[in-house]
């Protein structure tokens, strides 16, 4: 049998409509994912299945596909659990649902909860524009979810809970919408707050109110700081456009308090001043509260980068050097070789638990580490190696690095 579910996908702060499609026939048990879903995608088939069954529900045997159109964007996140459980209760379990005007999104957990995602807000937004009726979104994200007008959404707790509203079970009430001046929001520091200082309070004050740029020049201890962190108290309001916009990025970073529905304070960032410039603007296709996607799109510009021992710089690095340059553009300093990174910098972790940006570490023929790299994801490495002359990638599970691996550490995150 056949079900189409509609859902909603994220690329950078932007969101898109997704259409999964799940298709259940007679054959060898097989569950695949199609679509380019990336890692946590593909590993909603362990959740789903262990949800159905806590669920009470037989999971179906034989040939189970999902579908991810378009098929031609990559899919990423674990967003799509919600739709996919839902197609194959449709599809393979004989569940009666309408699913028709309605778009669903949410991790699920393996009892059957529903754990938030990042990106509601565009998510909303998009699906509002889209024309959908209705939106099922985890409870959890149900406050950045209740700002958008024009489409009824639903906050949902575990999915027991939306099967049986579906079926004809007690309705599922909608979240309810704040209007934009009550919407609360957290104390930040006051400008009131400052004595003395007047000069510079007279610089802040001109520059607020004009919209100029300011640069503030001074020994540390002198308060330069602690001025520019109460500059935005004297600001104007921002707009609902302006706020939708900054909650945008913030949800979609995984940055958005818990229960704020939006951000209406104006935001204040203070990198160190030793920052780069990929450090401070990030990279990759999708802002992260993990550093680990801006390290391996750091890294990745440098694929082909000659291999030269001792080296530390683009025109040639050995291993370490490499992990070296790229952690340095991102803000992170380490010891020099491998070895004494291995021994004296970030946290162990498991290797079934590594991130994106971890650094993967390697024995040659001896018990002594001698070579490092960093993970990029789906089992592989970025890495300088002296054998292919460049700056590579390798897979964890080729025989010589499954062979001499030796453990991972985390220095970013």
């Amino acid at each position: 049998m056949f079900c189409s579910v509609q859902s909603m996908g994220l690329s950078g702060i932007e969101s898109y409509p997704v259409t999964v499609e799940v298709d259940c026939r007679r054959g060898l048990p097989r569950f695949d994912i199609v679509g380019l879903p990336d890692t946590a995608v593909k590993e909603s088939r362990e959740r789903v299945h262990s949800a159905i069954g806590n669920l009470g529900y037989t999971f179906p045997a034989g040939v189970l596909v999902v579908n991810l159109a378009p098929a031609d964007t990559k899919k990423s996140g674990p967003l799509y659990d919600l739709p996919i459980l839902l197609g194959i209760l449709a599809a393979g379990c004989g569940v009666d649902l309408p699913l028709a005007g309605s778009a669903f999104v949410g991790e699920i957990s393996l009892d059957g909860r529903l754990r938030p995602v990042n990106g509601v807000l565009s998510m909303v937004s998009e699906a509002a524009r889209q024309g959908y009726s209705r939106i099922y979104i985890p409870y959890d994200n149900a406050a950045e979810g209740s700002v958008v007008q024009g489409i009824e959404v639903y906050p949902v707790r575990t999915a027991r809970e939306l099967v049986e509203a579906l079926s004809g079970g007690n309705p599922l009430p909608t979240a309810r919408l704040v209007p934009y001046r009550e919407l609360p929001q957290p104390p930040m520091p006051d400008f009131s707050e400052v004595k003395g200082q007047e000069n510079a309070k007279r610089a802040l004050e001109i520059a607020a109110a004009g919209g100029h740029n300011l640069l503030m020049v001074g020994p540390p201890g002198t308060g330069k700081s602690m001025l520019a962190k109460r500059l935005p108290s004297i600001l104007p309001e921002m707009s609902f456009e302006e706020a939708v916009e900054t909650t945008k990025i913030h949800s979609a970073a995984g940055f958005l308090p818990s229960g704020v529905p939006l951000l209406k304070n104006r935001v204040f960032r203070s990198p160190h001043h030793s920052i780069s410039m990929a450090g401070l603007t990030g990279g990759g296709s999708t802002p992260s509260g993990s550093i680990g996607e801006t390290i391996v799109a750091t890294a990745k510009q440098y694929m082909g980068a000659p291999y030269v021992y001792g080296g530390m710089s683009p025109s040639g690095f050995d291993c370490s050097g490499f992990v070296n340059y790229v952690y340095k553009l991102c803000g992170y300093s380490m010891s020099r070789v491998a070895s004494s990174i291995y021994n004296n910098n970030g946290t162990y972790v498991e290797k079934a638990n590594l991130q994106l940006g971890d650094l993967v570490f390697f024995a040659s023929n001896s018990s002594s580490i001698g070579h490092v790299g960093i993970y990029i994801g789906s089992g592989q490495f970025i890495h300088s190696s002296s054998g292919a002359g460049c700056v590579v990638i390798s897979d964890l599970s080729s025989s010589y690095y499954l062979k001499n691996y030796v453990g991972a550490k985390r220095i970013a995150g």
